[in-house]
């Protein structure tokens, strides 16, 4: 297992069953996870009781005509008695890694420890640290008693009532001086 500019190349090697390998790749393939661009399957057969007979297959073919006809050299017995390996290129940021993951443990084709190893190595990324805000620290103030701080007034200035105020103020001493004058009278009688 290995990882590259995104890519994370994983590596699977059978000798005891074909059938579980091709399982495997076939759900990868249903996944999507051997069908996009940056994905890269190549397969290795070489034959136990022939050992100078070996087959590479690569991802210049299609990939589903590739598991085809493994699944037919299969159902042909030409499989038995094979060591299988595939190497794997396959995006470490599509969507159905794990879930793909998941299904080569079910298959037993990787165990949980390989898998949580290739997760802690290739498919986490380091959180940074919380930058931590200084605590503020209180001092006590020791205050002595204090008079209230007095605000200055402005003196008001004296101006001179305009022509208008004069002549209302003149009439509303004459009214008053008239209501005066008239209750005045009026209690008398």
């Amino acid at each position: 297992m290995s990882a590259s500019q995104g890519l994370l190349s994983l590596q699977l090697v059978s000798t005891q069953s074909p059938n579980q390998i091709l399982e495997g790749l076939r759900i990868w393939q249903d996944l999507g996870l051997l069908a996009s661009r940056e994905s890269r399957l190549q397969i290795r057969i070489k034959r136990t009781e022939e050992p100078g007979m070996q087959l590479t297959l690569d991802t210049d073919m299609n990939q589903s005509q590739i598991l085809a006809g493994l699944d037919s050299w299969l159902a042909m017995g030409l499989l038995e008695h094979s060591t299988i390996a595939c190497e794997i290129q396959v995006s470490d940021r599509h969507p159905q890694l794990l879930t793909g993951l998941d299904h080569w443990l079910n298959l037993q084709l990787l165990t949980s420890a390989e898998i949580q190893r290739l997760v802690q190595t290739y498919l986490t990324c380091r959180i940074p640290e919380p930058i931590r805000q200084p605590t503020p620290t209180i001092i006590p103030v020791f205050q002595e008693e204090y008079e209230p701080a007095v605000i200055p007034q402005r003196p008001r200035e004296s101006r001179e009532p305009s022509k208008a105020q004069q002549v209302a103020q003149s009439l509303l001493e004459n009214t008053i001086k008239k209501m005066i004058q008239w209750s005045c009278g009026f209690r008398q009688n």
